[in-house]
């Protein structure tokens, strides 16, 4: 039995609130790097060769016409949406894509020189 499974025993008068039990859980759950990644993007990666090594990495991955989303899921360009399900038609119904947003025109940017051929 974990900690806090142990927390609530429904037999118990004194028991813990579910809602309690879930939030203690929440607060006590290891994030994962890979998780970090996701919600951070490469801001997540420590400072210093971590980080260098990042930034090698998403500039050989964009010359091969690979683009590391720099902020991590596509959700997080809008994280005020919180349903990563209806994300793509709240964002547009919302107009969301219409305001201006420097890093992901930066973003968009790359990749349209990427696709664009040079003369």
């Amino acid at each position: 039995m974990d900690v806090v499974s142990g927390l609530s025993n429904p037999g118990e008068k004194d028991a813990i609130p579910d809602e309690v039990r879930k939030a203690v859980a929440q607060a006590i759950r290891h994030v994962s790097g890979w998780e970090q990644l996701k919600t951070g993007g490469v801001s997540a990666v420590p400072q210093g060769e971590p980080s260098a090594a990042m930034q090698r990495i998403v500039k050989v991955l964009s010359g091969c016409g690979i683009f590391v989303v720099p902020v991590g899921v596509l959700e997080r360009w809008h994280p005020e949406i919180g349903n990563k399900k209806t994300w793509v038609p709240e964002v547009l119904g919302m107009k969301l894509h219409e305001v201006e947003n420097l890093q992901l025109s930066e973003f968009l940017g790359s990749v349209l020189r990427y696709l664009t051929p040079s003369s």
